[in-house]
């Protein structure tokens, strides 16, 4: 038998969920203010979820593409965040490294892996309507 707070907690998922995915739409058309509001507040696991779940259906529509569909994400985490931020820590002197991955690391992540979702999306589109030269 469920809690209160459980039954709660069930029933709140899925008005979050719809408003993370109401972010990742309004990237296509008004990405300042969806930016905006994605570093205020996003989630970095509906963004990560939104990256792998994007990849897959790329991939599913694009099996030509020599890439594997957890691999953005993988790239995105691990080379690209940390070399932005490594280059912003650099160049713009706000503070050391550490602190600087310890503030911006996750808004950073969450925004870009929106971002990447995004604009896989339209490309997942394209390449379920259009013919494989065509998109190289």
């Amino acid at each position: 038998m469920m809690s209160r707070h459980q039954h709660t907690t069930l029933l709140y998922w899925p008005f979050v969920f719809a408003d993370h995915a109401k972010l990742l739409l309004r990237l296509l058309y008004q990405p300042a203010s969806a930016m905006g509001e994605i570093l205020d507040r996003g989630s970095l696991l509906f963004a990560s979820a939104a990256v792998l779940a994007a990849s897959l259906w790329l991939k599913i529509n694009a099996p030509w593409l020599p890439i594997s569909f957890y691999a953005p994400l993988l790239v995105l985490a691990a080379v690209y965040v940390p070399g932005a931020l490594l280059l912003s820590s650099l160049l713009a002197r706000m503070g050391g490294a550490g602190a600087v991955f310890q503030r911006d690391y996750s808004p950073l992540l969450t925004c870009s892996a929106m971002a990447l979702a995004a604009v896989e999306i339209p490309l997942a589109l394209a390449a379920l309507v259009l013919p494989p030269l065509a998109l190289l």
